[in-house]
C-alpha cells in the first residue's frame, strides 16, 4: 500500500517541502521516524543527502534530514516537479550536505587514508588552503628519485601501490556519475562525505584527488577517473565563484 503524503502547498511565497524526523533511540532498536511538512523558509535545522539509490546511510545525529526518495511524492508529476524546481534553495538551506558513497568495501578505508598525505603534497607545492586548483603541482614523473624520497608523504603515496589502486576506485563508484550531484554540492554551505563508517570533508577529498591526478598516480593503476575529475573541478569551480 502506498505511503499517503499529504499536499504540499505550492505558493512560491511560502515554499513547502517534508522533512524525515529521526525519533530517538539505541542503535539496537528499529528505527521510528516521522515526515513533516514545513515551510521551507522556517524549517527546523536539517541536512540534505546527497546519494545514490542504495547508498544512503545516515551516520549523523541530527533529528530531521532531506531526503529526496522519502520526502518527495515519486507518484505525484505535479509535486515531483515542483520539488526538484526547490533542490537548489532545499541544499542551500540545509546546515550541511551528506555525501553518501556506499559502503566500506574495495579498500575504502585505505583509499581514504591517503588523504592527509595529498593534503600534505599540495601545500609543499601549492601552499596552504583550498581556494586554488592544483596546478602547480608536479608529476611524479617528471621528479628525480632524490626529489621524491625528500618528501615523506609523497615518498609513501608512490610506494603503496595497492591503496592508490583503492583511491582510484572509489571515484569509480556510481555518485561521482550522477551530473546532478554539481548542484547538490555546489550549493551546499558545508559538505561531509561519507563511505562506511569513515567521514570527512569533500573540499579536502577534492583537492587531495585533484592532487592526486596532477601528481599523475592515476597513470599507475587501472583506473580510469576522468568522468569524476569533470565531476569534481566543476563543484570545485562553482563554489570557487561563489565565494567571491
Amino acid at each position: 500500500m502506498p505511503f499517503p503524503y499529504d499536499t504540499l502547498d505550492d505558493d512560491p511565497g511560502r515554499p513547502q517541502t517534508r522533512l524525515l524526523e529521526l525519533h530517538p533511540g539505541l542503535p539496537q532498536d528499529q528505527i521510528h521516524c516521522t515526515l513533516r511538512t514545513v515551510t521551507l523558509n522556517e524549517a527546523p535545522k536539517y541536512e540534505g543527502l546527497s546519494y545514490c539509490w542504495g547508498d544512503a546511510k545516515i551516520t549523523s545525529l541530527i533529528t530531521y534530514f532531506w531526503i529526496d526518495a522519502v520526502c518527495i511524492n515519486q507518484t505525484g508529476t505535479t509535486e515531483r516537479n515542483h520539488q526538484v524546481a526547490m533542490m537548489r534553495d532545499i541544499y542551500s538551506s540545509a546546515s550541511q550536505t551528506i555525501v553518501c558513497l556506499g559502503p566500506e568495501t574495495d579498500g575504502s578505508r585505505q583509499a581514504l587514508g591517503l588523504v592527509p598525505d595529498l593534503l600534505a603534497v599540495r601545500a609543499k607545492f601549492h601552499g596552504p588552503g583550498k581556494g586554488d586548483f592544483p596546478t602547480r603541482v608536479p608529476s611524479v614523473g617528471t621528479l628525480s628519485f632524490e626529489e621524491v624520497v625528500a618528501i615523506p608523504e609523497l615518498s609513501r603515496l608512490v610506494r603503496n601501490i595497492q591503496a592508490r589502486t583503492s583511491f582510484g576506485q572509489l571515484f569509480g563508484r556510481p555518485w561521482f556519475s550522477r551530473v546532478w550531484v554539481i548542484q547538490e554540492v555546489s550549493v551546499s554551505f558545508r559538505t561531509t562525505v561519507a563511505c562506511g563508517s569513515v567521514e570527512l570533508d569533500f573540499d579536502d577529498l577534492a583537492q587531495a584527488y585533484m592532487t592526486f591526478m596532477s601528481l599523475g598516480l592515476h597513470l599507475y593503476t587501472d583506473v580510469n577517473s576522468v568522468r569524476s575529475q569533470d565531476i569534481l573541478y566543476s563543484i570545485w569551480d562553482t563554489r570557487r565563484k561563489k565565494s567571491y
